[in-house]
């Protein structure tokens, strides 16, 4: 899916400048494909970053970054404030809320479906950590069912599947099989991860994005439109979840 290409590089620590007081932080990427500027707003860090063509001009680059200071400053009003899973607070599972209690006693993490509490024992500095790692775990079990589930059903064969925090991508599928997913789609309502699991088992056959890769995706009976527009708008937000403040 959707990826910043490779062979990016940061140029030298971010650039400031103010919107109406605010002061931005502008981080400039090179990177050997690029071909123009393209600007977006990283959630988690709150951060514009622009990446550029390797051989243009860093002066050029915060240019354009400043000329559309607007676009970036209404991204950023509109992009949640970070927010570590600490107890009481509640958070997106598989698009339901669900809430974190901390406790002392015992060990490990339970979550109870009926009230949709997630218990975690451990030290509260260990708690957001602990939480991250009970939602990998989830979010492995979903996307392991769910590509068995897919590839079966299209005659293909899936490698190994790995679960991590993704920058640029939901998912992801390697010429051997091997699959990548952003633990984060375990925030998202359910019919988004059955899409982008479909989508990667979908390139166990094609590794393109030709018009038989698309049927091939709705043969499996994702709803591909819903799932694309809810990633377009609510995506980004995911990012805010578990990130010290």
């Amino acid at each position: 899916m959707t990826s910043r290409p490779p062979n990016t590089r940061r140029t030298a620590g971010p650039s400031l400048f103010k919107i109406d007081g605010v002061d931005i932080a502008v981080e400039l990427r090179r990177n050997a494909r690029a071909r123009r500027y393209i600007l977006r707003v990283d959630p988690r860090t709150r951060r514009a970053i622009v990446t550029m063509p390797v051989r243009a001009s860093s002066n050029e680059a915060l240019a354009f970054a400043r000329s559309r200071r607007l676009w970036i400053l209404g991204r950023l009003l509109e992009t949640p404030a970070p927010t570590p899973f600490g107890d009481g607070v509640s958070f997106p599972l598989e698009g339901e809320m669900a809430t974190i209690r901390r406790r002392d006693a015992g060990r490990g993490a339970t979550f109870e479906e009926s009230v949709r509490e997630l218990s975690v024992a451990c030290a509260p500095e260990h708690l957001n950590r602990r939480v991250v790692d009970w939602l990998k775990r989830r979010a492995r079990e979903r996307l392991s069912s769910m590509t068995d589930e897919f590839s079966t059903r299209i005659g293909e064969r899936r490698g190994p599947i790995a679960v991590r925090d993704q920058q640029s991508r939901w998912g992801s599928c390697s010429s051997d099989g091997a699959l990548s997913f952003s633990w984060r789609l375990i925030l998202a309502p359910s019919f988004v991860l059955d899409y982008v699991a479909a989508h990667e088992c979908a390139h166990l056959r094609h590794m393109n994005h030709s018009p038989a890769f698309w049927r091939l995706v709705d043969r499996m009976g994702v709803d591909r439109t819903g799932a694309e527009e809810w990633l377009k708008r609510r995506g980004p937000d995911l990012f805010c979840w578990g990130v010290d403040a």
